[in-house]
């Protein structure tokens, strides 16, 4: 099987150059203002109510294995690219991650349980989760950007990450359920999201 990006090298419009340079100021504004506030809570050491990473979804999916900046596709490895020009600029630095959602909760759909084995998903081979218990968002693999390993499994909260909502409407990569417990709980279901 033969795989082929396709890069466009011709002119490109005065119009897409400029909403482009528009973009890269607002976000070195957006940057040296994050940098400058929480450098100066540091200082204080006071608690600010910012994010404590800025976490952007790329637009293709890697493995840890295929995560590196030169096996970045497209305008990922542009991103990326511009990026980090900002960042040294403000003496931050950008990481390269892969990064998992687990959400815990109730199944939804249950009238046809019998109290012993879950039923059997029928939307697209997962359960709904119709009341969530428990939720956790991770790296779970950060490196440089020359492949180095720098550290497994951080925790981050959903308001690190630049994109609202990046996972609502997406179904898991990964179900596990489990059936009911005699009288403590209902039927519940794992979700991954990679």
């Amino acid at each position: 099987m033969l795989t082929y990006n396709l890069v466009y090298t011709g002119p490109v419009a005065l119009t897409d150059l400029v909403s482009a340079t528009q973009r890269v100021s607002q976000l070195r504004s957006t940057l040296s203002c994050w940098v400058h506030t929480w450098s100066s809570a540091a200082i204080r050491d006071v608690h600010i109510n910012l994010p404590s990473h800025l976490v952007y979804l790329l637009e293709y999916d890697y493995t840890e294995t295929d995560l590196g900046f030169d096996q970045l596709e497209g305008t990922d490895r542009q991103r990326v690219a511009a990026l980090t020009d900002m960042l040294e600029q403000t003496k931050t630095a950008c990481y390269l991650c892969t990064m998992e959602k687990k959400v815990y909760g109730g199944m939804a759909d249950l009238e046809d349980y019998d109290g012993y084995y879950p039923p059997a998903a029928d939307n697209d081979d997962h359960h709904d989760i119709d009341d969530v218990y428990d939720e956790e968002l991770c790296f779970t693999h950060m490196i440089e950007l020359d492949g180095t390993l720098i550290a497994s499994y951080i925790n981050i909260k959903m308001k690190d990450l630049v994109q609202p909502n990046p996972f609502e409407g997406r179904d898991p990569n990964e179900e596990e359920s489990e059936p009911a417990i005699y009288y403590h709980r209902d039927a519940a279901t794992t979700h991954w999201y990679r």
